[in-house]
């Protein structure tokens, strides 16, 4: 078990470096930070949020989220509305852009997982995908359960498979 623990470790901090698109290590100006990625992945998938959510979401400081807001609202990857009921306070959505850009670098993550099964045969693969919805069924079930989203990776919301009553298995096929 001890080897397990230090293999799925090693293999945390491995994937967390090697499938990093090479758009978000050097943004350029229209590109994503790491960061402004990770915020924008969330905001899409908690439409109309607002910036004190955000802040308590990702555990960093209401003007580090305003200045990240303000940063993507000049490239024009997101956009913020007045809220209906308060006029001091803005929701947050994602522009056509900004989902435009994500979708890029989903697709480059995705190349990266491809390039990185390639030399897998058949029979790991499926070996693997058996392992990985067995461990999502475990964090599923272990793990607070709102705390994190095992869609999207970030505090659930209404639109999370698991909000909405399907089973692990259903979630795990849908990643």
């Amino acid at each position: 078990m001890r080897s397990l623990h230090r293999n799925l470790s090693i293999l945390s901090h491995a994937l967390h470096r090697i499938v990093v698109p090479e758009s978000l290590r050097h943004p350029g100006p229209r590109g994503l930070s790491k960061q402004q990625y990770e915020l924008m992945h969330y905001i899409r998938n908690h439409p109309a949020t607002h910036p004190g959510k955000l802040a308590k979401a990702f555990a960093i400081s209401a003007p580090t989220v305003s200045t990240m807001l303000q940063r993507l609202e000049q490239k024009g990857y997101i956009e913020k509305i007045p809220h209906p009921d308060d006029q001091r306070a803005v929701n947050i959505n994602i522009t056509p852009s900004g989902a435009a850009r994500l979708e890029a670098v989903e697709e480059e993550r995705h190349a990266l997982i491809e390039r990185l099964l390639e030399p897998l045969t058949q029979h790991e693969l499926d070996t693997l995908g058996e392992g990985v919805a067995a461990l999502m069924r475990a964090i599923a079930t272990t793990q607070d359960r709102n705390l994190i989203c095992v869609h999207c990776d970030n505090v659930r919301s209404t639109r999370c498979l698991v909000v909405q009553g399907l089973t692990c298995a259903h979630v795990t096929e849908s990643l």
